[in-house]
Order: C-alpha cells, then sequence, then structure tokens
C-alpha cells in the first residue's frame, strides 16, 4: 500500500462517525500499521498515533482493551501508549503499564500521581522499576500497593523510601513479613522492625541476620548512628543527602571549592 493509500485510510477513520464502521476501520488501520512498520515514515507514525489517540478516546471499553494489546509489545506511537497507560479504565491501561518499553519512568510516575490503585498495583510489578518511582509508589500508594512493591526484588527502593516504608510496617503487620523476606532489606531496616513484631517474625529477623556480612552490619550501624544524631538534632536534618552527594562527586571528580 503506497503513503496516500495509507494516510487515506487513516482520515477516513478519523471522520468515521458510525461506531461500528469506525471499529471495523480501527482493525483495519491496526493491521496496516504492523503490516507497514518496515517502510513507513515518521510523519506517518507521528500521524497514526494523533489519529488513533483521538479515535480510541471515543470507543468502548473492550475496543479499547484489545487495542491495548495489540500494542503493549511494540514500539507505537508514544502519544497512543501514554493516552491507553492513562486510560480511566485499568482493564485497558493494564498491559500498556505492565509490558510497555515505550513508557519512561516520568510517565510512570505520572500515572502513579494522577491515577489511583489499580493502576500504581500493575506499575509495582514492572521488571524496571527506579528508585524515583518507587519513591512515587510509597508516597501516593496504599499500604497494599507497597506490599507489592517490597515483593518485586527487581525494584530498585532508596534507603530513604525504605525509612518510609519501615515506618509504615512498624503500624502494619501486613507489610512486616513481606519486608523481612525481602533480599535487598538492610540489617538496620530489619533490626528498627524487630521490637515491633511478633515472635514468629522476630525469628525470621534474627535467621537473616546471619546472611548479612560484617561491612552490610558495620554501614547499617553507621547510619542508625546518623539517624540517632539526626532525631537529637546533633547533625542536619539533610546530612545524610549532602554526605552521598559529596561521594558522588568526589567519584565523578567534579567536587570544586564552588561545589561547597
Amino acid at each position: 500500500m503506497q503513503t496516500g493509500e495509507r494516510y487515506a485510510k487513516l482520515l477516513e477513520l478519523a471522520r468515521e462517525n458510525s461506531s461500528e464502521k469506525r471499529r471495523e476501520l480501527l482493525a483495519d488501520v491496526t493491521s496496516l500499521f504492523f503490516t507497514t512498520q518496515d517502510n513507513r515514515s515518521n510523519i506517518e507514525t507521528n500521524l497514526f498515533g494523533e489519529l488513533m489517540t483521538k479515535v480510541a478516546s471515543e470507543l468502548d471499553i473492550e475496543v479499547r482493551k484489545e487495542l491495548s494489546s495489540r500494542f503493549c509489545d511494540e514500539n507505537a506511537p508514544r502519544r497512543l501508549i501514554l493516552a491507553l497507560a492513562n486510560d480511566a479504565e485499568v482493564s485497558v491501561a493494564e498491559p500498556i503499564l505492565a509490558n510497555s518499553r515505550v513508557l519512561t519512568q516520568s510517565d510512570l510516575i505520572a500515572v502513579v500521581e494522577k491515577r489511583g490503585d489499580a493502576h500504581r498495583m500493575v506499575v509495582t510489578k514492572r521488571p524496571d522499576v527506579s528508585e524515583a518511582l518507587s519513591a512515587a509508589l510509597v508516597a501516593f500508594g496504599s499500604d497494599q500497593v507497597v506490599v507489592s512493591l517490597v515483593k518485586n526484588e527487581t525494584a530498585e527502593v532508596s534507603l530513604e523510601t525504605f525509612d518510609k516504608i519501615v515506618d509504615r510496617a512498624v503500624h502494619n503487620p501486613h507489610l512486616q513479613a513481606p519486608l523481612v523476606k525481602r533480599q535487598s532489606i538492610s540489617p538496620e531496616h530489619l533490626n528498627t522492625l524487630f521490637l515491633h513484631v511478633n515472635a514468629d517474625v522476630r525469628s525470621q529477623i534474627l535467621a537473616r541476620n546471619a546472611e548479612f556480612s560484617e561491612a552490610e552490619v558495620n554501614s547499617a550501624m553507621e547510619r542508625a548512628r546518623m539517624r540517632v544524631a539526626v532525631s537529637h538534632g546533633a547533625l542536619p536534618a539533610d546530612f545524610e543527602a549532602a554526605k552521598r552527594s559529596i561521594a558522588t562527586m568526589i567519584f565523578q571528580k567534579t567536587l570544586v571549592p564552588a561545589a561547597l
């Protein structure tokens, strides 16, 4: 099919008012997208995304779900992927939120902030959850969302976010067992929980402590001492963040007097 014919097909879809006819055209145009990807220009791809986004928003849930399933594993037009990821119906958004490689971490954070826990639960299970995304999930999500995040061993979680999760776990027994079982948790966070959990979970914590190296334990103790110092006013609240920033600049050889 020539460029002009493809363009005409897209325009026909955009102008069609009949719901049934539009659904048929949508199937045709979707198939067209996959069969012409080797000889399709960027202009055509962007046009496709723009028109498909406009039309998809006016279709019923079942058709949007089908569209989402077709494009979740593809390098689809970004505008269309964003629209599907932000669909109010989680059944539509789920395939995109769970699988799309078009979505950036910033895109996912925006969904976490805008949508509800159903959408957040899907995001927690992605294999590429960054520290920034984890922080957003903990800040906006329910305890159920946090449990799902903690169970995702591939999710990157900063020490600061772990602090917040542990603080919540002190008051929520449902968070305690998943935290203790997480492989990447520090001995500091485990032992913070120790006095707030039941006997079974305490036994698990004691067993986990035996897994840590001397270096890990020493690092945890040093951070615990700093937290106590901060809480008692001996150190400024941003001391740890400043310390990490200076360490990074030293590593990158960017530490100069002007930066201090």
